[in-house]
Order: structure tokens, then C-alpha cells, then sequence
């Protein structure tokens, strides 16, 4: 039971006019671009400030992956990146409680000066030469730790900037501007670590954390309904557990982000031992991620659906192989493009039939369950690319974890199937127990 009377995503939808694409018939009705989301005044704002932010989060990831490197080795990367999401696996649960009980704006705002503070922490550090290992470390966890609470109730309030019908090209649009900052900011960063020092990619940062939350502040975030009985820790995996598609959907989610591992931990090495460039192209390789990211803004849209999730995922596999596996840079920066698109394309898929099947009232604990299995499996990922290519080389390990990718999509369209059929015997079961039911009021009748 649900309280009544409260604002709901539904009601804060505008009329559309027959000029707007959605209004369209015929062969290429539903089709079109996700980047006309953006004229949705309060998504736009929230789409700038998030694009600063995440400008600033992959100039501090670059600086952070070729320190690490120069510090350590390909491995160094891989725990650097595995501290930095592991905290999603300790508090995602906390997180989505967190965004479903308490005003999210309040959390976001909280977050983002807990991320600006911890930034500007690891800059002064660098620039006074006393950032060592344990403190990057201890620094990458933090911003890590800030993410885990932020993403829960970022994303449960991207449905509610925009019409109900729009939510994929604002879940694309989304993954586009986390993207934009891997694109521009790994080469931009090259170059301004190269110039002026590791110390200004975290200064930067800590500044645009202050961006994102300025916009939080400007934007209209829906109040959503709220449970009579408060939300618990363990209620997103509760739900997960007993509702099987939910569960595919969050398999689908961790597999996504397990596959852009690869070109984000083994770049750097690959470049190295493989096409005996600089270690310092693993910069390139993040970049070219992000642009593949970045081009499905202009990609056509279309609904979203769970056979979809399986090919995209399926397509992801293919092209982490390939990147893994090329002969030469430009296959494998190619591949690493692709896998960009691809991988942006699954998740919004993957976001949008989660926050379906979870409603607006669930959407934090949910979106907490799906934070796990997006960044929680990121540590995962890296800390199985780093230790393979540690002891076998870079390209055993995208390998390794191309083939895990395809293993799951195979799972994922038999599982699918097999949800198919349950649902639909029990919906049969339901069928013949009203028509029995009828039947025995009629013979009463008579």
C-alpha cells in the first residue's frame, strides 16, 4: 500500500504538439534521436552540470590510471580501479535506501561537496609531492564511496525531468554525458598532465563537482511516492530475488560494465607489450570509449525490451574481443569505440525496464540493487584483467572477459525464454482459475 495524493512522474507530464517527433506515424514513428530530450528545460540543466561533473571525474580517473601505472605496474591500475568501486558492493544497498527514504536533491548535494572535499584533498597532496600509493588509494575510495551514494537517487530522478515516453533517450542521454568526460577528458588530460602536473586533473575535478550541484539546485526534481512502511537495506535485493526479470536486468547491467573493462585497465599494457607504443596511449584507448559513447546521441530510438538487452550484449562480447585480440592500434581503437556505442546502448536499455518494472516508488531500491551490479562489478572485473594480464599478458585478459560477456548473453536469451513461459502459464493458471471460479457462480445461480 502506497500513500495517495502525492506528485507522481505521470502528472508532471506536458501535452506534446503535433510538431514533436513521438506524435509521428508511419514506418519510422518512434524513431528518433536522443539528444531532442535536451529540450526539456529541467533534463537540460541536469544534462550540463552532469557533463562538467564527469569531465572532471575522468580528468581525475586519467591522472589516477597513468599515476598509478608510473607508480606500479598494469596491476597497480587494476587495484586502483577496484578500491575506487568497491565501496558500490559494501553500500549499494544503504544507497538506494538512503534515495527512496530522504529528499534526493539533499543527498546529492551532500555528496557532491563530499566529493569536491576530497578532490581538493588529493590536489594539495600532489602539488606539495606528498600523494603517495596508500593515499591514492585512501582518496580513490572516497570519490568512489560518494558515487555509490550518488547514483541511486540521480538516476531514480531522470524519469521525472521528462515526459514518461522519452525515459530511454534520457537514460542514453545520461550514459552520454558520463561518456562525453571519457572522450574529451583522457586526451585533454594527456596533454594537461604532460604541461602543468597530475595535481590540476583533481583540482578541476573538486571544481566541477561545485558545477553539478549549482544545476541540482536550479532543476525541479519530482517528489515520488513513499512507502507507509519505510524502506529497509535489504529491500532491493528482496525484490531482485523474488522478481526474476528484475534480476536478469541487474545480470545484464554488471556484465555491461564488466566488458568497458578491458580498454579502461588494459590500455596502457596493451599499447606497451602488444603495439609497442607508449604506455601513456591508454589515455587514447578511454577516449576512444567515451567517443563511442558519445555517437549514440545521434543513433535512432526505438523501445526498449529484454531480447534487445541480449543481442546488445552479445555485440558488446564481440567487439571486447576484437579490441583484445586486433592485429594492429587502429582495430583495436576501432573495437574500443564500438564497445562504447554498444555498451551504452545495453544499459539504457537495461535502465529503462528496470525503473518499468520497479515503478517510481521503488526506483532507489532498485536503482541501489542495479548501483552493485553496474559499479560493484567493476572492482570485480579489475581485479581479474589486471592479475590475468599480470601473469599472461593483456590480451589472454580482454579475452578472457569477452567470453564471459557472450557466455551471459546465451544465458540471458534462455532465461528470457524461460521467464516467457512461466509467465505466461501462470497467466494461463489464472485464466482457467476465474473461468472455474465463474462457472461455480453460475451454477450457484442456477
Amino acid at each position: 500500500m502506497y500513500k495517495t495524493g502525492l506528485v507522481r512522474d505521470a502528472d508532471r507530464v506536458p501535452a506534446l504538439s503535433p510538431a514533436d517527433p513521438r506524435t509521428a506515424t508511419g514506418p519510422h514513428a518512434g524513431r528518433h534521436r536522443a539528444w531532442r530530450v535536451l529540450r526539456y528545460p529541467d533534463f537540460r540543466r541536469y544534462f550540463i552540470g552532469n557533463v562538467c561533473s564527469n569531465l572532471g571525474t575522468w580528468l581525475q580517473n586519467t591522472a589516477q590510471v597513468l599515476l598509478a601505472y608510473r607508480m606500479g605496474s598494469v596491476a597497480m591500475v587494476g587495484l586502483v580501479t577496484c578500491v575506487q568501486f568497491s565501496s558500490a558492493l559494501l553500500f549499494g544497498p544503504w544507497a538506494g535506501m538512503l534515495a527512496d527514504r530522504f529528499d534526493r536533491r539533499r543527498i546529492l548535494l551532500v555528496t557532491q561537496a563530499a566529493s569536491a572535499m576530497i578532490a581538493s584533498a588529493e590536489a594539495a597532496l600532489q602539488f606539495t609531492g606528498h600523494l603517495t600509493v596508500p593515499l591514492l588509494l585512501l582518496g580513490a575510495f572516497g570519490i568512489g564511496l560518494a558515487f555509490t551514494f550518488t547514483l541511486p537517487a540521480l538516476t531514480a530522478i531522470i524519469p521525472g525531468l521528462v515526459p514518461g515516453e522519452a525515459a530511454k533517450d534520457a537514460m542514453a542521454m545520461n550514459a552520454v554525458s558520463f561518456n562525453i568526460g571519457r572522450a574529451v577528458a583522457p586526451i585533454a588530460g594527456a596533454g594537461l598532465i604532460i604541461g602543468i602536473g597530475y595535481g590540476w586533473a583533481f583540482a578541476l575535478n573538486a571544481a566541477s563537482f561545485a558545477v553539478l550541484a549549482v544545476m541540482l539546485t536550479l532543476i525541479d526534481v519530482p517528489k515520488t511516492a513513499r512507502a507507509l512502511r519505510p524502506p529497509r537495506v535489504l529491500d532491493g535485493l528482496r525484490i531482485a530475488k523474488h522478481e526474476r526479470s528484475i534480476m536478469l536486468l541487474l545480470i545484464a547491467a554488471g556484465m555491461t560494465t564488466v566488458a568497458t573493462d578491458p580498454p579502461t585497465v588494459l590500455g596502457s599494457a596493451l599499447a606497451e607489450r602488444s603495439f609497442h607504443m607508449s604506455g601513456n596511449w591508454g589515455g587514447y584507448f578511454l577516449a576512444a570509449l567515451g567517443i563511442g559513447s558519445v555517437l549514440t546521441a545521434f543513433f535512432p530510438v526505438t523501445g526498449a525490451s529484454s531480447s534487445q538487452a541480449a543481442a546488445l550484449l552479445a555485440m558488446l562480447g564481440v567487439t571486447v574481443g576484437i579490441f583484445a585480440l586486433a592485429p594492429n592500434l587502429w582495430l583495436s581503437l576501432a573495437a574500443a569505440v564500438a564497445a562504447g556505442a554498444i555498451a551504452v546502448l545495453a544499459g539504457a536499455t537495461a535502465q529503462t525496464l528496470l525503473l518499468k518494472a520497479a515503478g517510481p516508488e521503488r526506483a532507489g531500491r532498485v536503482m541501489a540493487v542495479w548501483t552493485v551490479a553496474y559499479a560493484g562489478s567493476r572492482p570485480i572485473a579489475s581485479l581479474v584483467d589486471g592479475s590475468i594480464a599480470g601473469r599472461l599478458g593483456p590480451r589472454p585478459a580482454g579475452a578472457f572477459i569477452a567470453l564471459c560477456v557472450l557466455a551471459t548473453a546465451a544465458a540471458a536469451f534462455f532465461i528470457r525464454s524461460r521467464i516467457r513461459k512461466l509467465s505466461s502459464g501462470a497467466q494461463r493458471a489464472r485464466e482457467t482459475a476465474d473461468s472455474r471460479a465463474f462457472a461455480a457462480v453460475g451454477d450457484n445461480v442456477g
